[in-house]
């Protein structure tokens, strides 16, 4: 992948030294150019033509932003990889809608918006059910990565905006989406030089209150979630295999231990991807609808009528780019922003 900027460096009548001119024609040829490496680059990925000591010299404003650019490469790199462990399942990469007609199944409240008929529709803030749904039509694996949105503000944590790889692979269990997910993980830390997804201990929910010296089986739904949204996921790397089911709304839960089975990969004490074998059952999931919290969601009456003809058990990997991107480079989710800058105020 290369990226050219050309800058003309002669003639002060037709450009201001340091000035990127769109308008030239015809383009500047590369002997009005020059070449200059922006940074040590270990991929050699990113060649630029520019002369920055030109652009010091006339006090001209910032003509490359190097973090977004980064930023921008990391996310193409990790989509090439994510694409080709896909691509080798047979899986198909789809776009879902970005609008609705349903709020989802979460708690998080979607920002909503009207059409001129007055219908009103909710940005999405996960491509889980209508990927389902558009399974529940293929009956083959299938995966999107896109922009989801929460309207919880932006902290450290969350953005308004993020970029989200979320798949569905039927007739696999809970081991083998863990598997997938890491080797996603494991692949795209590699390209990058590190190994930090290598050799993740996997933890059952159990053996992470015990390390804690908790008793699991005194504790409620709650107080299990609180819990281990406080004390045990700040902790570090692990995969956390099993979660309470006021946690996992929609996965399957597992008899002998009452537990949903889903799955976390915590890196340095933030969740990165979520893996879950998604209940199928037709019954159950109106069960589930029903019972949800007012301020949760109308039903999915789309997405039931698919699951009353028949959905294949699937297991659900899903990995935040921003926040594994963030992790890796100790920067904050809200730096991952692409957005244009000319300055260096936030």
């Amino acid at each position: 992948m290369k990226s050219f900027i050309f800058i003309k460096v002669g003639n002060a009548n037709e450009t201001v030294c340091g000035q990127i001119d769109k308008t030239l024609t015809p383009r500047p040829h590369t002997n009005d150019v020059v070449e200059f490496d922006i940074r040590n680059d270990p991929n050699e990925i990113l060649p630029h033509f520019i002369n920055m000591n030109l652009l010091e010299r006339c006090n001209a404003p910032e003509a490359v932003n190097p973090d977004m650019t980064q930023i921008a490469l990391y996310k193409s790199k990790f989509e090439q990889i994510a694409d080709e462990h896909f691509s080798n399942i047979g899986a198909v990469k789809v776009h879902t809608p970005t609008l609705g007609r349903y709020k989802g199944t979460s708690n998080i409240d979607p920002y909503e918006t009207q059409n001129k008929k007055g219908k009103t529709l909710y940005l999405k803030f996960t491509h889980d059910l209508l990927l389902r749904s558009m399974l529940a039509d293929l009956m083959t694996p299938v995966y999107e990565i896109g922009n989801v949105f929460r309207n919880m503000g932006i902290s450290y944590k969350y953005a308004t905006e993020y970029t989200m790889l979320e798949s569905h692979i039927p007739c696999q269990d809970l081991q083998y989406g863990i598997h997938f997910a890491q080797t996603i993980l494991q692949d795209f830390a590699h390209s990058l030089g590190k190994n930090d997804f290598d050799n993740i201990p996997i933890k059952t929910l159990q053996q992470s209150f015990a390390e804690f010296g908790k008793d699991f089986s005194v504790m409620s739904d709650q107080e299990r979630v609180e819990f281990y949204k406080d004390k045990i996921k700040p902790s570090g790397t692990f995969i956390s295999v099993y979660q309470p089911a006021i946690a996992a709304p929609l996965a399957k839960i597992d008899p002998k231990t009452n537990l949903g089975l889903d799955a976390e990969i915590v890196y340095n004490g933030k969740g990165i991807a979520h893996i879950y074998v998604c209940e199928n059952n037709y019954e159950k999931l109106v069960t589930i609808f029903k019972t949800q919290d007012k301020t949760q969601q109308k039903w999915d009456k789309d997405f039931l009528l698919k699951a009353k003809a028949g959905l294949p058990s699937t297991v659900g990997v899903a990995i935040g780019l921003d926040r594994t991107i963030a992790g890796l480079f100790g920067v904050t989710v809200n730096d991952l922003v692409i957005r244009g800058k000319l300055s260096n105020e936030r």
